[in-house]
């Protein structure tokens, strides 16, 4: 048939045994993460996604890699026969049926994918062709179901929170990579987007997966939901937009249309003890930070609320403007006018990262914490954040931390500054550094530098406190809730450990 639209999304209402075919063959055919990023000569299969690989390839086709990077990948349309010898007649016969390859309009006798197909999760999924049909290059495309392995989507998936729970709910989800990945450790997983080719994407990717415990739904927000989640997730498109834009980018005049959207509802949604999961870029000015701005979306029911945000990186405005200047291949009054919109809206930068909010169960003290990521930030780093959080709300938690015996962190650092005095070079500026769990920098007084040299898990928390007072080195009426409150906040930081909340690594 004619293309004269873009192709439909491959079938989700198949018979179950192409299904069982697909994902058979493409396991024969070791479609693997690395043997595609070999094959595409790239690191990362990001890369290719993001335009980073070699402009030209070849299009031998002698062994089923090579058939299924140049038909699903590549977009290029090859010989039926040519696919049958390398991939088996039953394979291409269960991709026709699906949908995921339909007969050419350029060449009667050659096959086009309808979809990308990539490795996810020691599977595939599939989301919208990366280049045009062929015969359609020059022709404009519709909004695309965005793919789940560009470094943005990478990072999302790389941080989800994977603590098992009943009900997970994607928004947001395009292809549904999330909520197929929460459909291993959740009784019930959901995705939703706006779009309902996005919607058709994650129920095909469902059926070839064979996920039994999960649904897609087509719907804006939280539209076709019911009930409460133990765990929402969301990609939001967060990219500043003054005028139309595709769905998967743009995310109104400052990036926050859809978060604030998706928070707003949240006292709605999420159940008590439940995190919202979010990778955005979000605003922050002289008048209101991330974390207060979080708040202010959520609106009166704030205080039932914890907020933690781990930024990865900071953009100026100027940087953010020129950004979406070349991306819009608009030149310098395209800069001048998101800079004075952005700036008029009182934001003075932009922090892209992972937002986590968490709903109280019954009353509690609403926390605010920010934690910069790392190389070595993983999803559990970000749990133990939130769960060490609740455990410094208990009534006993200073005692306990008192009895503890603390260790200082391998990946601690005391960085001094000296400088020239009558007396010397004595210092006057300490500074406590750590990579990991989080990217920490904070200047300390100089007592502590003492309290964190001794801290080396064989004296409590109580101990350490009676050795600064017997050295004159604190108060002698240094209060001892109060220093278990210091040693709360260093551990929390990643530079003591404990053994009341132990990091991922030290419970290896």
């Amino acid at each position: 048939m004619p293309f004269h639209d873009f192709p439909s999304p491959p079938r989700a209402d198949a018979a179950a045994a192409h299904y069982e075919l697909l994902a058979d063959g493409l396991r024969r055919a070791g479609y693997s993460l690395d043997a595609c990023q070999e094959y595409l000569g790239v690191p990362n299969l990001a890369d290719f996604f993001e335009g980073h690989a070699k402009l030209e390839l070849e299009t031998l086709i002698d062994s089923p890699i090579s058939a299924l990077v140049q038909v699903f990948l590549l977009g290029r349309a090859v010989e039926a026969a040519l696919l049958e010898a390398q991939l088996g007649e039953a394979f291409v016969g269960a991709c026709r049926e699906t949908g995921l390859l339909l007969a050419s309009d350029a060449a009667p006798t050659a096959l086009v994918a309808s979809a990308a197909l990539y490795p996810f999760a020691g599977a595939a999924i599939a989301s919208d062709r990366v280049t045009p049909l062929p015969g359609l290059e020059d022709q404009p495309q519709p909004d695309v179901v965005y793919p789940a392995c560009t470094r943005s989507a990478q990072l999302f998936l790389g941080l989800l929170p994977r603590r098992p729970v009943g009900r997970f709910l994607e928004v947001c989800g395009g292809c549904g990579p999330a909520a197929l990945l929460a459909a291993q450790f959740c009784g019930e997983s959901t995705a939703s987007d706006l779009e309902p080719r996005s919607a058709a994407f994650a129920a095909f990717n469902g059926r070839l997966l064979g996920v039994g415990n999960f649904r897609s739904i087509a719907g804006a927000y939280y539209q076709g939901t019911e009930g409460l989640y133990d765990l929402i997730a969301a990609h939001p498109p967060y990219m500043p937009s003054l005028g139309s834009t595709h769905t998967y980018y743009g995310g109104g005049n400052d990036g926050t249309e859809i978060v604030r959207g998706l928070l707003a509802q949240l006292p709605e949604k999420l159940s008590p003890g439940g995190l919202f999961y979010a990778v955005a870029m979000l605003p922050q000015g002289a008048a209101a930070t991330v974390e207060q701005n979080v708040r202010a979306w959520i609106g009166q029911q704030a205080p039932h609320f914890d907020v933690f945000f781990f930024p990865q990186t900071t953009s100026s405005i100027h940087q953010l403007a020129l950004s979406i200047a070349v991306k819009n291949k608009g030149g310098i009054p395209v800069v001048t006018q998101y800079e004075q919109a952005l700036r008029g809206l009182g934001h003075r930068e932009f922090l892209m990262g992972a937002l986590l909010v968490r709903r109280h169960v019954g009353a509690e003290d609403p926390v605010d914490t920010r934690r910069k990521l790392a190389p070595r930030s993983d999803w559990e780093e970000l749990q133990w954040c939130v769960d060490f959080a609740v455990v410094l709300k208990q009534p006993q938690i200073a005692q306990q931390l008192l009895e503890d015996s603390p260790r200082i962190r391998p990946e601690f650092e005391l960085h001094a500054t000296h400088k020239p005095s009558p007396e010397g070079l004595p210092p006057v500026r300490f500074q406590a550094v750590t990579a990991y769990p989080f990217a920490m920098e904070t200047e300390i007084q100089a007592w502590m530098s003492y309290l964190l040299a001794r801290a080396d898990g064989t004296r409590t928390g109580q101990q350490l406190l009676e050795s600064l007072i017997d050295d004159q080195v604190v108060h002698p009426e240094t209060s001892a809730e109060k220093f278990a409150q210091l040693l709360g906040v260093l551990i929390a930081g990643g530079f003591l450990e404990s053994s009341i909340c132990p990091l991922p690594v030290a419970a290896e």
